[in-house]
């Protein structure tokens, strides 16, 4: 891989040379759904302000760039009439957002991958979230892959009388990292999907005469027939995409990618039971699944893939996502104070109560979020405090709390103390719980919550994941 990132450089607009065009008067333009489609895919770099020089500060950049693209969408034009092109429906998948003869591959260092990768590193918990999320999704869509690339080579290889000599690699696993373009546009920008498709060709050729454990696992009968070769089922597929999300969710390192299936994971041969694939079967697929699997993560390249997509969806306004929906079976719930600093499942809250007596007390004046970040993710199930107010005070009187881009509601009426509690369970999976005052206007007030000594079962109740 020796040059590479030396010969290209990312597009780059100066504000300063596009305002000297006028931006009131309306051109007619005609173009093809094709043109327009082109066009359309490289606006989504054009939204990004690391990509402009000299853009002013009050310049709304978004709302311009969604003008543009609404225009690009709904094309309908007649240029004397020459031509008649309409655009009705959004481009879902375009890849190339920029044209380079050479990819910049970025400097990724295996135990600190955000070093050269600012969306990573950012402590906005909605982007926290959306990282938490791609991790599952890349993870199960890797997989996913990963194994059409196993089924692709077991059948060539059966046809080629299981022998490896002649077999064209790269014809079998053409396509594959083009695939990954189901996460959204950005995550399958050309970086991804190159460095996928280079793991995938890596992960086939290492994986060599092991193939035939695939071939007897896969065969309906013992006759050997290629045309009897099946793919795995949807729910092994997905047991093992789970599996590297749970290896890569405790830990975003190389080492965490490719060592996620070097051990069985108890909990992925019970999903499989879970989705109807027999115990017998789950132990022979597990012996000889995770051998195969192994070859498709110890490639630099598979996880360089996985890094990219991370910071590509970590800061996509597009992607909505929760955390591993079904890949985590939760534990009892377990009742903390969430706010006391000690309980061993809270890893920062953001801002920082100031704790008086019984009492945690944030400032109101603009009433910020308060954002909990939990060291792991978790369920969610009741959320039960005092919402201390002055006997006349009857602000906050609505709350909101939201985690995976999901909201639960809560009133609180009347003035003077009061309960504050609400039912969270279905929020999902989450590593952050976002707390948000609601109808409020007193600049001087208090947001003040307490644990009273009596009823005990007050709190906040979490379900740690198995």
């Amino acid at each position: 891989m020796k040059g590479r990132g030396t010969r290209w450089k990312a597009v780059v607009l100066d504000y300063d040379v596009l305002s000297l065009y006028s931006d009131d008067d309306d051109c007619t333009v005609c173009l093809t759904p094709r043109q327009a489609a082109a066009l359309l895919g490289y606006m989504r770099g054009m939204n990004w302000k690391t990509r402009w020089d000299n853009l002013p500060d009050d310049f709304d950049l978004k709302a311009w760039v969604n003008d543009i693209e609404g225009r690009l969408i709904n094309v309908s034009c007649n240029c004397d009439n020459q031509c008649l092109c309409e655009l009705t429906n959004a481009v879902t998948e375009l890849l190339a957002l920029q044209q380079a003869t050479e990819l910049v591959y970025p400097v990724i260092p295996p135990n600190d991958p955000s070093q050269n990768l600012p969306p990573l590193q950012s402590t906005d918990p909605d982007n926290l979230q959306r990282r938490d999320a791609a991790i599952c999704d890349f993870a199960k869509l890797y997989i996913d892959q990963s194994f059409e690339a196993m089924y692709r080579y077991a059948v060539a290889y059966c046809q080629n009388n299981q022998k490896t000599a002649g077999l064209d690699t790269n014809r079998i696993v053409g396509g594959l990292g083009l695939a990954l373009g189901a996460l959204g546009v950005t995550a399958s920008g050309p970086i991804v999907a190159a460095l996928a498709g280079a793991s995938f060709l890596l992960g086939v050729n290492e994986v060599g005469d092991e193939i035939i454990t695939y071939i007897e696992d896969s065969l309906e009968s013992g006759d050997g027939d290629c045309n009897d070769i099946q793919r795995y089922p949807a729910a092994v597929r997905n047991a093992y995409g789970c599996q590297l999300a749970r290896a890569m969710l405790d830990d975003i390192t190389y080492n965490s990618w490719k060592t996620a299936f070097d051990q069985p994971d108890p909990l992925t041969t019970a999903q499989m039971q879970g989705d109807g694939i027999p115990v017998f079967w789950s132990a022979q697929i597990d012996l000889n699944v995770r051998v195969l699997l192994q070859s498709f993560v110890r490639s630099g390249d598979g996880f360089q893939s996985f890094i990219n997509a991370l910071s590509s969806l970590a800061d996509d306004l597009y992607y909505e996502a929760a955390i591993c929906p079904g890949c985590f079976p939760l534990a009892p719930g377990v009742l903390i104070d969430p706010f006391d600093g000690v309980n061993p499942y809270v890893e920062s809250i953001t801002p920082a109560p100031t704790i008086v007596g019984a009492e945690y007390q944030w400032a109101g004046g603009d009433w910020s979020p308060i954002v909990i970040r939990f060291n792991q993710p978790v369920g969610l199930d009741l959320f039960d405090m005092e919402l201390v107010r002055g006997v006349v005070q009857s602000e906050p009187s609505a709350f909101e709390f939201k985690a995976n881009f999901l909201s639960v509601n809560s009133n609180v009426g009347g003035s003077g103390p009061n309960e504050l509690d609400a039912q969270l369970s279905s929020l999902g999976v989450t590593r952050t719980l976002i707390l948000s005052a609601r109808d409020t206007s007193s600049e001087n007030a208090l947001m003040r919550l307490e644990i009273p000594a009596l009823p005990l079962a007050r709190g906040l109740i979490v379900r740690p994941v198995q």
